[in-house]
């Protein structure tokens, strides 16, 4: 079997298409990431998809997230987490173990988590050999399956 692949989201995306986009975040807006390719970011565990939300967002939105994962892995198209590090695609994708999905996806919901304090253990993000954030993190509890 492959490797499995989570994304989070506050809301229940539970048999719902989503849609590759462009992200708004600040290392998109500051030009660490990659802003030409629409993407979904997925990751191989739940603890790697909580590294790549960032703490702040964490610490100021909604704590409670949805897990999901591919309805069909065979309909998805993937930019390897090798191909992002050996392209600089984005400056944490050695941390996060994201890959990124470029067409369309039905999800399922696995589970519901809480994310409930952080461990104060972090990585450390460099973009040409500049730290530009710390990705922490987080204890979680399963609250649903």
């Amino acid at each position: 079997m492959k490797q499995r692949l989570f994304h989070l989201s506050n809301k229940n995306l539970d048999n719902q298409i989503i849609e590759p986009r462009i992200p708004n975040n600040f290392m998109v807006k500051l030009g660490y990431e990659d802003n030409a390719i629409p993407k979904i970011s997925f990751a191989p565990s739940v603890q790697n998809c909580i590294l790549g939300i960032g703490f702040n967002k964490i610490k100021e939105g909604s704590k409670i997230y949805y897990v999901l994962e591919p309805s069909d892995y065979t309909k998805i198209k993937i930019i390897s987490n090798k191909e992002l590090v050996e392209k600089s695609l984005t400056p944490d994708a050695k941390i996060t173990k994201e890959v990124w999905v470029t067409n369309h996806c039905l999800l399922k919901c696995t589970s519901k988590i809480k994310i409930t304090n952080t461990t104060n253990k972090y990585e450390t993000v460099y973009f040409n050999g500049k730290e530009i954030t710390k990705q922490y993190y987080w204890n979680y509890k399963i609250l649903e399956t």
